[in-house]
């Protein structure tokens, strides 16, 4: 479970990656949106839930806690990417419109570029993203390994460990 942030000035995009946002998930992902929240000044979140798979209440109560934040900074909560199956969930519980929802590209990166662009900042191709992220993966301190198994290599859950097909 990694996370990602890059500021922009009074914005943050905050990018989990391979997460459930269940219990569990939940707790560390607010922990680690309070940390990143905690480096400057933030009015507007912007969440990229690409990678989130899956979400039960408690991460919905997650989502909300930084709507919560952003409005009380007179800012915004704008979540890129959910999954359908979080779209739904959103849908049900009736949250769609406490979020601004972005599901296309092009509106992405023209709210990237459009952030950019006031702060002045040179746009990072996809080989400087990519290798960001892989610094990302190479900075794990084992964190991620949940199971020792008596030999070197430990073994990690797979999305396969957490799949609720009936």
């Amino acid at each position: 479970m990694d996370f990602l942030s890059r500021f922009y000035g009074d914005t943050i995009i905050f990018k989990p990656k391979n997460v459930l946002l269940d219990e569990l998930g939940t707790i560390r992902f607010k922990r680690e949106l309070m940390t990143a929240l905690g480096k400057g000044e933030i009015k507007r979140i912007i969440i990229n839930l690409s990678t989130v798979k899956m979400t039960d209440s408690t991460g919905l109560a997650a989502l909300l806690f930084a709507r919560r934040y952003s409005l009380g900074k007179e800012g915004e909560c704008i979540l890129v990417f959910p999954s359908a199956k979080i779209l739904n969930q959103l849908k049900l519980s009736k949250l769609t419109p406490s979020f601004k929802i972005i599901e296309k590209e092009d509106e992405y990166l023209a709210l990237k570029k459009e952030l950019e662009e006031s702060l002045n900042i040179p746009l990072p191709s996809e080989e400087e993203e990519e290798e960001q992220e892989e610094l990302a993966e190479e900075e794990d301190n084992g964190q991620d390994k949940l199971i020792f198994t008596g030999t070197e290599e430990t073994a990690v859950p797979t999305d396969e460990d957490f799949s609720f097909e009936e």
